[in-house]
């Protein structure tokens, strides 16, 4: 659904045939062992409560890496942090894998006709 959900949205990789099943696969290793991960406590905890508490700090590894922002962007100490978790790693061979289509970049939206009237700059046929 998310990459439905991104192909519509206008996701475009330069990506061969090879790097979708090997991103597949990253991404199953990697589920497979947060599962596991969230399994040894579920098992040794003494409530359902104690147990689903543990998850909460798996669920925010993705915030601490560079899934959202690059590394290089961040100040000193959450860099040296979020450039040594597990997640970083992973996202950064993801989109290794899919090539430089797949950075995050910022969209840029033109301003309308109205909007450039208003403060005073000249439409887009009448620039230079």
């Amino acid at each position: 659904m998310v990459l439905l959900v991104a192909l519509l949205m206008g996701f475009r990789s330069d990506a061969g045939p090879t790097a979708w099943p090997a991103a597949a696969g990253i991404l199953l290793l990697f589920t497979v062992a947060s599962t596991w991960l969230a399994v040894i406590p579920g098992l040794t905890a003494k409530s359902v409560d104690g147990a689903s508490a543990f998850s909460y700090p798996l669920i925010f590894l993705p915030f601490l890496s560079s899934a959202f922002v690059p590394t290089d962007t961040m100040p000193g100490p959450l860099r040296a942090f979020a450039e040594h978790r597990p997640v970083t790693s992973i996202v950064n061979a993801i989109r290794d894998l899919f090539g430089p289509l797949a950075r995050p970049r910022l969209v840029r939206r033109r301003p309308g006709r109205r909007a450039l009237l208003r403060h005073g700059l000249p439409p887009p046929q009448d620039r230079p």
